[in-house]
């Protein structure tokens, strides 16, 4: 080849393609830069996002206002910039980037509240919150819950308003069904017992703000259920019957026994109210009002031969038994005594009574009137333990079958709501001790007009008016939800 050949030769291609795919980086490079750099200056026009608000539209009377935020708060900024209107007094506590204001008193039932959380409020990292935020809600007032319907293989949780009972609202949305349920006593949350594909029956529990349900216990193919919230709220009690044999020679399936739970932890954490195997069958279980005593009811042959309570103090550790002639008993609403029916010598005779037991120095007292027969299948105070309402069966020649309420007070056993045709029982008195929810029931149809009655059906007693409303048909265990 000639040496003019050889200098008219092109350079190779692979050389221009690297000059070329240099530049393409460089220029790709850059692009991202100048994006990474808009995204930053965007991100500080943006500010501090919320994610969620709440309560909006309507609310309880407990209900908290609640903020989460997209990043860490500077706490006291953010307090700074908060405002209630119609001003409400109240606490303000933080659970990582949620924030939430509980009123100190109950908010008014009808009235209308504006949030603001004003702008600059800021985080951590000095970013703000750019824009006012602003919502309102509306409070309702107490509502009461019911399992319904009565007659269907699957039952939910339902909720309605007494003074309008035309318009019920469904709260659990299971499938499977719910079997027995609780209200939080602030009224934010419904625990209930729910069947699982193991043929058990867990616990779940169901925020009535967020509506997010999650599960509590996980039973495997053992049966938990008939939850009780604590008064504090700090934990529930519940039945659970285990499936596996008993290790108790001659005992061929577990006791049932009461188990608590905490709802507040998760996961949630659930262990036996006694870890001594020795305890045998208890069931029932109902707290005092300072939520530092429970009382669980143990049938016939499981403590001296006799039915009775086992009360349990959380504080102390201690327990105390009572010989009762049922389920039934109830704490006084200072938490110092625990009252029961039992038998007792009198004038020559044993006789049905109503017993005070002091929870200080465990001396029993009868308080039924002289000359009463009280055989109560449940026991119940109004929220000032001004009146003392029990259910049972009339001692008159001439009563039905039904449970009857009745009033003790000072004393004196009056009637409250006696119909000899119906059967009242589940009953529970609202937060001002004026209204009284239970389940009543026609005890024999006489002819097919009544079929409906005779199925369990959810009322309200005004005790003041003496009125009494059917708020839900088909329904039973009533709740009320604050």
């Amino acid at each position: 080849m000639s040496a003019l050949a050889e200098q008219a030769r092109p350079e190779p291609r692979a050389a221009h393609f690297g000059i070329g795919f240099d530049r393409w980086v460089l220029a790709i490079t850059i692009a991202l830069i100048g994006i990474v750099g808009v995204g930053i200056l965007r991100g500080d026009r943006v500010g501090v996002r919320l994610l969620r608000i709440g309560p909006v539209g309507e609310a309880r009377i407990t209900s908290p206002v609640t903020f989460q935020f997209s990043e860490d708060m500077d706490r006291a900024s953010v307090a700074s910039h908060f405002r209630i209107e119609p001003a409400v007094p109240g606490e303000i506590s933080w659970s990582g980037r949620s924030m939430a204001f509980h009123p100190s008193t109950a908010l008014d039932a009808g009235a209308r509240y504006t949030v603001s959380l004003g702008s600059g409020a800021s985080s951590d990292g000095g970013r703000q919150l750019l824009e006012e935020q602003r919502f309102s809600f509306t409070v309702q007032g107490p509502r009461v819950a019911y399992l319904a319907p009565i007659d269907a293989p699957t039952k939910n949780v339902w909720a309605v308003d007494p003074s309008d009972p035309s318009t019920p609202r469904q709260l659990t949305q299971s499938k499977a069904g719910v079997l027995a349920y609780d209200v939080r006593p602030d009224g934010g949350a419904v625990v209930y017992a729910e069947p699982n594909d193991a043929k058990g029956t867990d616990l779940k529990l169901l925020d009535l703000d967020t509506h997010e349900v999650r599960q509590l216990t996980t039973c495997g193919n053992g049966i938990c259920t008939d939850p009780v919230w604590s008064p504090d709220g700090s934990k529930i009690a519940f039945s659970r019957q285990a499936s596996a044999i008993s290790p108790i020679p001659g005992v061929p399936r577990d006791d049932t026994r009461v188990w608590l739970v905490d709802p507040n932890t998760k996961p949630s954490k659930a262990w036996p109210l006694f870890s001594d195997p020795q305890v045998r069958a208890h069931y029932n279980p109902r707290f005092s009002a300072d939520s530092a005593w429970i009382a669980v009811s143990q049938p016939t042959g499981v403590s001296n031969g006799s039915a009775g309570a086992l009360l349990y103090n959380f504080n102390s550790n201690t327990t105390k038994f009572f010989a009762t002639t049922g389920p039934a008993g109830a704490f006084t609403g200072d938490s110092g005594s625990f009252l029961f029916p039992a038998l007792a010598a009198v004038d020559g005779e044993v006789r049905n009574v109503l017993e005070r037991a002091d929870l200080t120095t465990f001396q029993t007292e009868i308080v039924s009137p002289s000359g009463a027969r009280m055989n109560p299948t449940q026991i119940g105070w109004t929220a000032s333990d001004a009146r003392l309402t029990v259910a049972q069966r009339s001692s008159a020649e001439d009563a039905g079958l039904g449970q009857q309420l009745y009033s003790m007070d000072g004393g004196g056993l009056s009637s409250l709501l006696v119909e000899p045709n119906y059967d009242h029982q589940a009953f529970a008195w609202d937060a001002s001790g004026q209204k009284l929810i239970m389940e009543r029931s026609l005890i024999r149809a006489t002819d097919p007009s009544q079929a409906e009655d005779v199925r369990s059906q959810v009322w309200v007693y005004d005790a003041a008016s003496g009125a009494l409303s059917r708020l839900a048909a088909n329904a039973f265990r009533p709740r009320w939800i604050p």
